[in-house]
């Protein structure tokens, strides 16, 4: 669980609805209450506004009084409004079976994050209920892991790599494996794939990776380019390309980037440097 400082975590939320397309103000005044934040969809003037309370409090009934009496009322001014509390620490299970009740929701800061998220499409595609789920899942039960062989010495790759992704700090945020045609370096990403989003739907606070075919590439790309094409070939074009941006930043997402040498030929060597 992340620490917050009060002043922290409304940044916080707030960089979060503004990564996916809000706008946000506050601490607002309305009829004589003060809301922390206030949120709407842009480019949408009929979208409903979303009152938000943030707090790093653990909320109890005590807690949970002195906020729902100012939401009940912005309930009643706006209707069609949602309202939030916004919790770092979490709440009680009174206060969530009352908020509930009251239309009020109830959110710690990370289940406000995977709100935003939304990699359910994706996420299902690879499930072992789907073909292409399936048929990596079958490849994954047969695989047998390479070695890395390198002048650090000889390690099982799966364990390295796994044990690098999940890393909290990481010293190298990028690895290159090399190897001739035919040792394995895709069937070793389509595995890592599998298996990272198997830990994922377990685990989500682990990072989730997202595989990009480069032979897909046969003209200049930069790194958006690589992004939108994955999110489009993916079903998730829904979600906020700088929201992606700032996951990959923070290490949220691990990037598999398979099949450079294909990608390559296609290029000279300014192009491929610049790619």
């Amino acid at each position: 669980m992340t620490i917050f400082t009060p002043e922290s975590l409304v940044l916080a939320v707030t960089r979060l609805f503004e990564l996916n397309h809000y706008s946000v103000t506050g601490p607002e005044k309305i009829k004589g209450a003060e809301v922390d934040l206030v949120a709407s969809r842009k480019a949408d003037p009929f979208a409903r506004k979303i009152y938000l309370e943030v707090t790093i409090e653990y909320v109890d009934n005590n807690k949970y009084g002195k906020d729902v009496g100012k939401l009940a009322m912005l309930g009643e001014i706006d209707r069609d409004a949602d309202r939030l509390i916004i919790s770092s620490s979490g709440f009680s299970l009174a206060v969530k079976e009352r908020a509930k009740a009251t239309r009020i929701e109830t959110l710690t800061y990370d289940e406000l994050f995977r709100r935003f998220e939304r990699f359910d499409a994706y996420v299902d595609a690879y499930s072992t209920s789907s073909d292409i789920g399936k048929e990596v899942a079958a490849l994954s039960a047969v695989y047998e892991p390479p070695n890395f062989e390198d002048k650090l010495g000889n390690e099982l790759a799966l364990d390295y790599l796994t044990a690098w992704k999940n890393a909290t700090t990481k010293e190298q945020r990028w690895l290159i494996v090399t190897g001739e045609y035919g040792t394995g370096k895709t069937a070793l990403t389509r595995v890592l794939q599998f298996r990272w989003l198997e830990e994922y739907k377990l685990n989500p606070a682990l990072p989730i990776p997202f595989r990009i075919e480069l032979r897909n590439f046969t003209r200049q790309f930069d790194a958006r380019g690589l992004l939108h094409h994955f999110l489009d070939r993916n079903g998730l074009s829904h979600v906020s390309i700088e929201f992606i941006e700032s996951l990959v930043r923070s290490g949220r997402v691990v990037l598999l980037l398979d099949g450079y040498d294909e990608m390559a030929q296609f290029f000279n060597s300014r192009e491929r440097r610049q790619c």
